[in-house]
């Protein structure tokens, strides 16, 4: 007969509060936050190195179209100088001090420095859309790692409910064992039961800090308390609808659409290199010169260069050309790939629902089934293995409903995400205006100063 009992009771004592000091560590190191996913895709939203990068990539773009824009203004230096001349023959010297403005106005170019605002204007939307896409990628990652928190921590809660309860049956059947109504099998297996769930309880709290450590990485905070989603965003009513959104709306598209016009747009840039091109230059000049005086000066002159012979521009004409043949390719292609992806995350969402429902009635029917043969077992008609058995069921179970669930919410976001509606406006986040909108690029690309427009004016007359 074994007189253990009490050993048992104090080792299973020891472990349960060694769960508990483990897990309030825990809660005290990781502070006392309590999360919505609002909150997570919020703090996401604005703290992420990544979009914090591709945000000033898009700043610094906008003063790369300040700079090309200044190719089509007047521009003028100043010359300062100052020197003096030795005559070794004459055996004299002479001192010499000017300053002179020079001046230079592009009159005509063949569309080249317009065309190069235009190319820096659509650099701009495609990193606008780059970002979009960037920002829907985080979001996306930011709502994994949220339910996985929330998943793994509902894992923690069943399989601690899962040791109480068959740290009771141990406990039970030593007592039983005691008396001589059960053998020592089956203190064995209600033993090896009990192992078997504090490891599983330990690895689920390993996931859970792997968890969180992800959410972390994400967000910039550890979370100690995951509030459940109160309403998951509204999806088209059929896939095809969801396919036909996605390929209009979706940032990857737009991005695919944005990069064909700037390709297009690099060959008439490389056409334009092969046009003549006009300038006016002017010098106005002002200096004192040892022998001859004071002396003033200008001079206004109109240059005109043009390409006779250069390999090299017509080979970048060819290279544009091509550019412009396999985005054209690539957006075809990068179609069929985003309606491929929305119907993919649709089919995952039918599953997850489906899968739902039926683990739903799974764990019905494992609690019946467990609560049956606990009185069964009690009348003599099953036996401790039978008890352990249905308990682990019920756990599995339920464990698998708590996945379903998760993969629903994922599945509902993903969704989402393919159709290119993962954004701050849909998931009505509270983001400050500078930190979503994409500031007016100056849509109006002909910036012509007076000059340019008299000649237009000419050019069209005669």
């Amino acid at each position: 007969m074994i007189n253990s009992n009490k050993v048992y009771g104090v080792r299973f004592l020891i472990f349960g509060l060694l769960i508990n000091l483990f897990t309030g560590l825990f809660v005290s190191v990781a502070g006392q936050n309590s999360h919505s996913i609002r909150d997570a895709l919020e703090l996401s939203f604005k703290n992420d190195k990544q979009l914090i990068i591709a945000r000033q990539g898009v700043n610094i773009q906008k003063e790369i179209i300040t700079e090309a824009r200044s190719g089509a203004n007047p521009s003028f230096s100043g010359l300062l100088s100052t020197k003096r001349d030795w005559a070794f023959d004459m055996e004299s010297s002479s001192d010499n001090v000017s300053g002179s403005v020079l001046g230079s106005y592009t009159i005509y170019d063949s569309l080249l420095t317009q065309n190069k605002i235009k190319l820096e204007l659509l650099t701009l939307k495609v990193l606008q859309s780059d970002l979009k896409q960037l920002e829907q990628t985080i979001l996306f990652s930011t709502i994994n790692a949220f339910l996985n928190v929330q998943r793994d921590k509902k894992f923690v809660e069943l399989s601690e409910g899962n040791v109480t309860v068959l740290g009771k049956k141990f406990q039970e059947v030593i007592d039983r064992f005691d008396l001589g109504e059960v053998t020592r099998t089956d203190v064995a297996q209600a033993e090896s039961a009990l192992a078997s769930a504090k490891a599983n309880l330990t690895a689920r709290i390993g996931s859970l800090n792997v968890s969180r450590e992800l959410y972390y990485s994400r967000t910039g905070v550890y979370p100690t308390k995951i509030l459940n989603l109160k309403k998951i965003p509204t999806l088209p009513k059929t896939q095809a609808s969801a396919i036909s959104k996605a390929v209009l709306k979706s940032p990857k598209i737009i991005s695919g659409f944005r990069k064909l016009e700037k390709a297009r747009l690099m060959l008439a840039l490389a056409k334009s290199n092969k046009g003549p091109k006009v300038q006016l230059r002017s010098t106005l000049s002002s200096g004192y010169a040892e022998g001859s005086g004071d002396f003033n000066s200008a001079r206004l002159a109109i240059e005109a260069t043009f390409p006779i012979f250069n390999g090299a521009l017509d080979s970048k004409v060819r290279q544009a050309a091509s550019s412009l043949t396999l985005e054209s390719v690539r957006l075809d292609r990068l179609k069929r790939a985003v309606a491929e992806t929305v119907a993919v995350s649709w089919s995952d969402l039918s599953v997850a629902r489906s899968t739902i429902e039926a683990r739903r009635r799974q764990v019905d029917a494992s609690e019946i089934a467990y609560n049956g043969i606990v009185v069964e077992e009690k009348l003599g008609a099953r036996t401790t293995f039978d008890v352990i058995n249905a308990e682990q069921d019920l756990l599995e179970a339920r464990n698998q409903l708590a996945t379903a669930e998760r993969d629903e919410i994922a599945a509902v976001y993903s969704v989402l995400a393919a159709m290119g509606k993962l954004d701050s406006t849909t998931l009505n986040l509270r983001i400050s205006e500078s930190e979503i909108s994409e500031k007016n690029t100056g849509e109006q690309i002909k910036q012509l100063s007076p000059m340019q427009k008299l000649y237009n004016l000419i050019k069209k007359r005669y």
